[in-house]
């Protein structure tokens, strides 16, 4: 009889644990989604949360991201690392710096989130060629921009819808050298503007871009030393100019974080070809033709 009794008492004490373990779990998941969707919360991501991955120790190692890596952050000098794409990160550990069993963190941050893994280096490869390819979960990552967000893949759905509207801008045009450059819409998204630029080439000699700048410049410039430039670098870019010729037309979509300037400034659009030759085209925008902008929905 006494038996019984303490063995129900023992039953009633581990059920009393198990449920405080159940509400303590909760808490702390709760605390930690609350800590990383509430601006201003700190999240501790621990070396135990973290998932972790054995990758070979005589090869590379490529992460590809669904978003444009910004920063990368390794922990240890031993490991290189490079962006040779966009979305693409090559890791690869220098010769005779690092034994099996050694293990490292890395960091990658884009534009709309973040994730920690922790690399264990593993003789996973046979005859030292094989490449070890992981791919990032967005839904096992940290956000840091929930609000007024625009993620690559949303831009690229924007540019292609944008591309079945008609021109609405007749008067944005620049001419120079057999070249037209010309805005044929400007929209806003959020809090993103959204520029629809296009060249028409007119000569025999095709047209390889070098790169296209866009600056917030002074209307009058009195002299090039005092001019006070300001470069605006796109967030985001339907295609890649630095790898683009052509002979005809060409035209892209780039996004930019919203951005204001004086009336005493114009935005201005420089086209440059690759040398020898070197041809350079110029568009200037004014501001309040900026605020004309059309909503792209």
């Amino acid at each position: 009889m006494k038996n019984n009794r303490y063995n129900l008492i023992l039953l009633l004490c581990a059920s009393i644990l198990c449920i405080s373990s159940v509400s303590f779990a909760q808490n702390v998941t709760r605390n930690l989604d609350s800590a990383q969707s509430t601006p201003g919360h700190q999240t501790l991501v621990s070396e135990a949360s973290m998932e972790k991955y054995y990758v070979p120790l005589s090869s590379s190692t490529h992460i590809i991201s669904p978003e444009t890596i910004l920063y990368v952050d390794i922990s240890t000098p031993h490991v290189e690392g490079d962006l040779q794409e966009k979305r693409i990160c090559r890791l690869k550990p220098l010769q005779g710096m690092m034994k099996e069993g050694d293990s490292y963190t890395i960091t990658i941050v884009t534009a709309r989130f973040l994730i920690s893994y922790r690399l264990i280096f593993s003789e996973l490869s046979v005859n030292g060629q094989e490449t070890y390819i992981m791919a990032i979960d967005p839904t096992k990552t940290i956000p840091i921009r929930a609000l007024n967000s625009l993620t690559e893949q949303d831009f690229e759905k924007l540019a292609i819808r944008a591309l079945g509207k008609k021109r609405t801008i007749h008067n944005l045009r620049a001419d120079a050298y057999a070249l037209s450059l010309i805005t044929n819409n400007i929209f806003i998204v959020g809090d993103f503007v959204l520029l629809d630029v296009s060249v028409f080439n007119r000569s025999k000699l095709k047209f390889d871009i070098d790169e296209i700048r866009f600056k917030i410049i002074d209307k009058k410039q009195v002299k090039s030393t005092v001019s006070q430039d300001i470069d605006l670098l796109p967030i985001y870019q339907l295609y890649d100019d630095e790898t683009t010729s052509f002979k005809r037309r060409w035209r892209n979509f780039y996004a930019f974080q919203k951005f204001t300037f004086p009336s005493d400034k114009v935005l201005s659009i420089e086209l440059t070809e690759k040398q020898i030759s070197g041809r350079k085209i110029t568009l200037h925008i004014d501001y309040n033709q900026v605020l004309e902008a059309t909503l792209l929905y």
